[in-house]
């Protein structure tokens, strides 16, 4: 039973309209939803290879109310895709059937801070969140998974991710056609090293996958670290020892290398009627804003630990130089040369789109940084070790949002 000051405590600690149960938040809306979904947490089996069912986490959903074209069911381990439209008013129940706490971002996606999915928002098992916000962001696909704070990877490799496709019902059929690719160690869902690296891909413009789906996965890493790790590797190597001696165990242990060609699909392209319409074409680019504040953050990564400027993640506290004024143009500059192990950070910012401005020279292979698109808005990133690089932020959104890299995690106030 929610008394007034109840109500007006919740509002005030910035959990906000989200936060309150559902017949409160019913009562003060301010505008009906259009569509209103329920997406479903869970433990799941699932047929991936020959041989048996394999264990996974997966999202499944309903339409409760509204276009019942709003979501289509996956083919896969992956949750059903979500099929947005600009300018509509969504409202999404997410329920937690998992064994531990969860929460879901939307990656890339502009919403509101309560919508975001930050980890202090999480759920615990048999818990429940609802998410209120109105669709605004550019036409494209995105991609939402869990995002509690330790266990974010290790719930994305267990199947808990999906497509969200924002305005498909006014983009022209057949001009996107979005892929995910999994690889698979033995019966598991990931080798040890993945667990421990993440995978290659990049998000943006004419970019390949979901950029998160990367390195900026490795929470598997930390917070249950070693439960994964010597479960992955032993998985992997019985794997592995099954399929071909010493070379199969090893690859059962660290999967095939970054960049190795892989078959993802085969497509059959078949005579038909030709599309006659308007050619696709880019909108105009949008006039560069005045640049007016800077900002700079280091990346290290020691100890088995990721760090910003020094500081690993802290779940409310923000840094004074952790703040980006809304509205206005900020130049912010990362540099990868804070010491400990030479690797690659990718970044992802939550609640902001953003332009790379300028990429220097850094540790990378040439054919992976020939492949890298850093034209166009962009949601995540790549900084190789000894890089700087420095990007255009404009914040639309107030209040308290992350900018994960690797296992560390810190927060921005905009």
């Amino acid at each position: 039973m929610w008394t007034r000051r109840d109500v007006l405590q919740a509002l005030a600690a910035g959990a906000g309209l989200a936060a309150a149960p559902w017949p409160l938040r019913t009562a003060l809306a301010a505008e009906a939803p259009d569509l209103v979904l329920r997406l479903t947490a869970a433990p799941d089996t699932v047929r991936i290879r020959p041989g048996g069912e394999t264990a996974v986490l997966r999202y499944t959903g309903r339409v409760l109310q509204g276009r019942s074209d709003a979501l289509r069911p996956s083919s896969s381990c992956l949750g059903p895709t979500l099929e947005l439209r600009r300018g509509e008013r969504v409202r999404i129940e997410f329920r937690n059937r998992l064994a531990e706490p969860s929460i879901v971002h939307w990656h890339g996606m502009i919403v509101p801070e309560s919508a975001d999915g930050h980890p202090r928002f999480a759920v615990g098992p048999g818990g429940q969140y609802v998410y209120d916000f109105t669709v605004k962001s550019p036409a494209g696909t995105y991609l939402y998974h869990p995002h509690p704070h330790g266990r974010t990877g290790a719930q994305v490799y267990h199947g808990l991710a999906g497509l969200l496709m924002e305005d498909f019902g006014t983009r022209r059929a057949g001009s996107e056609v979005a892929l995910v690719s999994r690889e698979f160690s033995g019966r598991g869902m990931t080798g040890m090293m993945d667990g421990m690296m993440g995978r290659g891909g990049s998000g943006g413009m004419m970019g390949g996958g979901m950029g998160e789906m990367m390195g900026g996965m490795m929470g598997g890493m930390m917070g249950g670290m070693m439960g994964g790790m010597m479960g992955g590797m032993m998985g992997g190597m019985m794997g592995g020892m099954m399929g071909g001696g010493m070379e199969g165990m090893m690859r059962g242990m660290m999967g095939p290398a970054q960049g190795e060609a892989l078959t993802v699909a085969h497509f059959t392209i078949t005579a038909g009627a030709r599309n006659t319409g308007e050619p696709l074409r880019l909108p105009p680019a949008a006039a560069s804003p005045e640049w007016r504040h800077e900002r700079h953050t280091r990346l290290a990564f020691r100890h088995m630990r990721g760090f910003l400027d020094g500081r690993r993640f802290a779940m409310e506290d923000v840094a004074d130089d952790e703040h980006l004024p809304m509205g206005e143009g900020t130049v912010w500059t990362f540099t990868n040369d804070g010491g400990g192990m030479a690797m690659a950070h990718p970044l992802h910012i939550h609640g902001a789109r953003f332009r790379l401005l300028e990429r220097s020279a850094g540790e990378a292979p040439e054919d992976l940084r020939d492949g890298l698109v850093d034209a166009g808005f962009k949601d995540t990133f790549l900084v190789f070790p000894g890089e700087r690089v420095r990007l255009g932020v404009v914040p639309s959104e107030p209040g308290l949002f992350l900018y994960p890299a690797t296992t560390s995690s810190t927060k921005t106030a905009a």
